[in-house]
This record gives C-alpha cells, structure tokens and sequence, in this order.
C-alpha cells in the first residue's frame, strides 16, 4: 500500500514538474491609445508565439488613461498617439527622477470621416477647424447639403482628441455643438448612422465611413511618410526608464521587420524601409 501511495505521489510530482516548463515566467502590462490598441494586440500575439514565456496584457482606454497609469506604476507600457504634455512630464520627474523615455514605433494620420451619402470630398484645414468651433454649422456652406453638420469627437483621454485640438484648434476647446464619445466604435457608429455627421481617427481603425482630403491631401503612405498631409503624427512606447529586460526585447522586435510589417498591414506606416 505504501509503495503504491510513494507511485502516485512521485507521478504526480513527475507531471507538475514538466507542466511548470509551460508556466509564464514573465508578464508585460500594455495600456493606452485606442487608435494603436488592435495593431498592439497583434503584435503581442505574434511575439508571444515566439516567446511563450512571456504574458504580454494589452489594452485600450485612450492615451491620457495609459500615461496616468504609467505614472501610477501600474503599467510597464503606455501606448500614445500623442507627445506627452508639460504636466505629465513633471509629474513623472518629481515620481521618479525621470522625463520618460519615448520610443518611436510608427508614423500615422488623423483620418477624417463623413458619411457615405455626404458629398463633400474635401476640407480645408480651416473649414475643419470652423466645423469643431461650431463656426460652420451647415454642410450648404461648404458645397455640402443642407444640413445641420454633427461634429463627433473623443474625449480627453484620446490622444487624438487632444492632437486634434493642438494642429486644428490651435489649442481651443470643442464648441458646446461637438458630441463627445468614449471610444472609436461608438464615434464611428454614429458617423455611419447620420448622414450628417462627421468624425476623426488614426488611420489604423477601419470604419464603414467615407475618408475625406485635408486641404487636397489624402492620408496615403507618402504623404505621411514627407508629411505633406497636414494631421500626420508619431507613435509612441512611453516606459518611465529606458527599456531593458523583457520589456526591451519585446520594443526591438516591435522594431523589427516582423512587428514593422504587421504595423504595416493596420494600415500605419512603419519607420523604416524594410524589404517585407
């Protein structure tokens, strides 16, 4: 009897003992910019095929969010479609004797969308700029229908949001007449669902929406690539220090041409010319 309870006991060690080889030994927490959190994701997933080691956590919530997580030392990594501001940076040296690293990991544009039905093609930085401060409020005033215009916008916590109000606004607020929306599935829906609307986003997320020209240029590779197109921008890895260890290795292989090609194929423009 005992001998039989000693070979259950040693096949049972036997067994936990070659299912630990499977257990992750090292997690990664990634939070930020909706606009980069699906092309995130699937970079994580690809870099966890390789490194099955490693938990890697990916989510969304806005640019605002994942840098006052960073900050509250809650994340290892903040996804941002924007530069940090002044404030963050402060408050980031007095908490930890540090202005933050940014990591460069791709090029982007703000794409703006209308309606299918809406016959406008193109705006002018101006008129994109009167439409949000509520100056322009009928789409007969810029060759459009006559319509009442409903401006959709993210709030505060988007990167974009803010990037917007930085090259467009010139630093002003959203007129009262802005609908404001938590995430980029609702803005998109309500753009799809009013003719009469209007939206912006990176270009990463695919809507059901018709792109529109800022100024008669469109969004494409080389006109963010030479920044000929008005609303291009940078995206960013923020990390309190620089990067080392885990979180190091999985930022070069973001860098590499296997993450550049899969940011590539979410429709961002990677950083370099790799031959794919």
């Amino acid at each position: 009897m005992k001998f039989r309870l000693l070979i259950i006991f040693l096949t049972s060690f036997i067994f936990f003992s070659c299912g630990a080889t499977s257990i992750k030994t090292g997690e990664i927490r990634i939070k930020g910019s909706d606009t980069m959190r699906l092309m995130v994701k699937k970079l994580a997933e690809e870099y966890m095929l390789e490194h099955n080691e490693i938990h890697i956590l990916v989510e969304g919530g806005g640019s605002g969010l994942g840098i006052k997580e960073l900050i509250n030392n809650e994340i290892d990594i903040c996804t941002s479609s924007r530069d940090l501001e002044a404030e963050e940076v402060k408050l980031i040296a007095k908490k930890f004797g540090s202005i933050g690293i940014s990591t460069l990991i791709a090029r982007d544009g703000i794409g703006v969308f209308v309606n299918k039905s809406n016959p406008v093609k193109n705006l002018s930085m101006e008129e994109l700029r009167k439409i949000y401060l509520g100056e322009i409020a009928n789409w007969n005033a810029i060759n459009g229908q006559d319509l009442s215009i409903l401006p959709i916008a993210r709030n505060d916590f988007s990167g974009t949001a803010l990037h917007f109000k930085t090259r467009v606004l010139h630093g002003q607020d959203f007129s009262e007449t802005v609908d404001i929306e938590s995430n980029l599935e609702k803005l998109f829906n309500r753009v799809k669902s009013n003719t009469n609307a209007i939206g912006f986003s990176g270009l990463g997320y695919q809507s059901d929406c018709k792109l529109v020209s800022i100024n008669g240029v469109f969004p494409f590779e080389e006109n963010i690539k030479d920044l000929t197109y008005p609303l291009s921008r940078y995206l960013h890895f923020y990390t309190i220090s620089p990067p080392s260890g885990l979180i190091k290795s999985f930022i070069d292989w973001v860098l590499s041409p296997k993450g550049q090609k899969i940011i590539k194929e979410f429709g961002f423009v990677s950083l370099y010319n790799f031959s794919y």
